[in-house]
């Protein structure tokens, strides 16, 4: 079996783009889309992961524009981003999760309380 790779993960979820790519798409509505990006990145306030030493970003977590991330999604992750890395944490939204009847936290369908109430049960299994 060949292993997924976060791109092939996100493909059925709404795609990744790259950060290049992020920044061609949200310039037209973005007056500092680099800062914005790069502020991403630093903090860890977006989903994110690298490859082949880029920045990708998976495009469920975006409101209209790729300007800014679902208020939900920042809050997961907020609650998550301490105890796991970009990876871990990309790889979390994208496999399916028992908390939301396995569908996969990106998964358009699940519910904003239901995505945060997974992440805090996903945050008590890590922590004890």
């Amino acid at each position: 079996m060949v292993p997924q790779t976060p791109v092939m993960s996100y493909a059925s979820l709404g795609g990744v783009l790259s950060a290049s790519e992020l920044l061609l798409c949200s310039r037209p509505y973005s007056e500092q889309p680099i800062s914005r990006i790069a502020r991403w990145i630093v903090r860890r306030e977006a989903v994110q992961f690298a490859l082949r030493g880029e920045a990708h970003f998976p495009l469920f977590q975006f409101e209209h524009g790729m300007t800014r991330v679902r208020p939900a999604v920042r809050r997961v992750i907020d609650e998550l981003r301490p105890l796991m890395s970009d990876e871990e944490l990309a790889d979390w939204f994208a496999r399916s999760n028992a908390w939301l009847s396995d569908c996969a936290p990106a998964d358009p369908s699940v519910g904003n309380a239901e995505l945060i109430e997974a992440a805090r049960a996903e945050r008590f299994v890590l922590v004890g």
